[in-house]
């Protein structure tokens, strides 16, 4: 599914998505490239806007996927999976970037495991690595752990 919302500022904003995932494919006719975002609750979904403004800023494409309930770990690597996997199958980008805070950090961190031959970067701010320590070596992004100081 692929439906055009607008189209401001040289962005083409589309809602996609299948029965399992929905997202917001804002689309720069030159982009140097596509972040994928995923928020696991709402209070984080303001400051995803925020991050995909700046990054059309800077000249990239943004996918956020709608993180939909449960908000648990293995529900939420599945969708992130599905929309990486419409990223490279719509043609959109050889390699996306990906950001995720929290428990969308970890499932992140897991889709990079999963997908790494397609996840060139990765930010995971406040995600649980150590849950993941499996997984862990299967990752080839550059990889940046954003940690609190209670961590």
């Amino acid at each position: 599914m692929r439906r055009l919302i607008s189209s401001v500022r040289g962005i083409d904003a589309s809602c996609i998505g299948t029965q399992r995932w929905q997202g917001e494919y804002e689309r720069l006719a030159d982009a140097a490239g596509v972040v994928a975002l995923i928020a696991s609750a709402a209070s984080d979904a303001a400051q995803a806007r925020a991050l995909c403004d700046l990054l059309h800023a800077r000249g990239f494409s943004t996918l956020s996927v709608e993180a939909g309930a449960p908000a648990a770990l293995d529900a939420l690597v599945p969708r992130l999976v599905e929309a990486l996997d419409w990223l490279r199958d719509s043609g959109a980008c050889a390699s996306v970037g990906v950001f995720g805070r929290g428990l969308a950090g970890s499932a992140a961190l897991r889709a990079a495991a999963l997908r790494p031959a397609l996840v060139a970067a990765l930010v995971a701010q406040d995600a649980s690595p150590d849950a993941l320590l499996d997984e862990l070596p299967r990752v080839r992004a550059a990889t940046l752990l954003v940690v609190g100081d209670d961590d």
